[in-house]
């Protein structure tokens, strides 16, 4: 599956809030021309050397494991020291924010972040991580969106209320390197609608989302374009290290080759 161009509309208007639209999930790509927004999914493990061994994250969702590269050059199961035992290698704890551009570009415009760890809220169960990059690992923190307005700007051009809302649930999952990239886009195309922002996975199931789709993961975003086309777009996504999905008058751009934010 192929993708490329992102961008947001902000303060020229015509972006539209969070939709319950289909849109396409997957690994980093090129660029594909289709109106089938259906996903496929995540992809196995990822490519690895032989013998080289991988950190991750144990079942216990609070320590570190190891993970060994096989013969068929992917990475094995997640190996602990026990079954519900810390490996004594415990996972830092999640800072009590997360920060993004906001208005002025200062990187000091910070949301309330909930540690949940293996512990998530009722609506939020994330399907288990099947990518050795750990790219599609439930999150283990969550940002506390209750009490934020709507209208902040998490950046220049880009409002709370397009990237996640109330209705969809409480919590949310912005990855600060996706707005970055989203403003930049912004920034060379013009005004752009966020047609799907955030989704947790039972609004994302609700919708009829794949299993895996991106927008659970904060980084996947359906797009429509006020300025410019959309081929332009997929150009602007790929540029940010993006994939994206030409869904005709719109596009998926997702920002997942990028490392999910530590936040999170």
């Amino acid at each position: 599956m192929a993708w490329s161009g992102l961008a947001c509309g902000g303060d020229d208007g015509g972006s539209q809030a969070w939709a319950p639209t289909g849109g396409a999930s997957g690994d980093s790509g090129g660029v594909t021309d289709t109106a089938d927004s259906s996903g496929d999914g995540a992809t196995g493990g990822a490519a690895c050397e032989p013998g080289e061994v991988a950190p991750c994250l144990c079942p216990d969702g609070l320590s570190l494991g190891e993970q060994q590269c096989g013969d068929e050059l992917t990475f094995g199961a997640c190996e602990c020291e026990g079954e519900g035992e810390s490996t004594g290698d415990p996972m830092p704890p999640l800072p009590a924010e997360v920060c993004y551009l906001g208005e002025d570009r200062s990187g000091t415009t910070c949301l309330p972040l909930v540690a949940f760890y293996a512990d998530l809220p009722d609506g939020y169960a994330y399907p288990p991580g099947v990518r050795a990059d750990g790219q599609d690992r439930p999150p283990l923190g969550l940002v506390d969106i209750q009490d934020v307005s709507p209208t902040l700007l998490l950046a220049p051009n880009f409002a709370l209320e397009e990237l996640a809302q109330l209705e969809v649930g409480r919590w949310a999952v912005i990855q600060p390197h996706a707005v970055a990239s989203l403003q930049a886009m912004r920034d060379a195309a013009g005004s752009i609608g966020v047609l799907t922002g955030y989704r947790s996975p039972a609004a994302n199931a609700a919708a009829g989302g794949d299993l895996y789709e991106r927008y659970q993961y904060g980084d996947g975003f359906d797009l429509e374009p006020h300025a410019a086309s959309v081929a332009v777009l997929s150009d602007l996504c790929v540029q940010q290290g993006g994939a994206v999905m030409n869904l005709g008058t719109h596009l998926h751009c997702e920002l997942s080759s990028v490392p999910l934010d530590e936040a999170f």
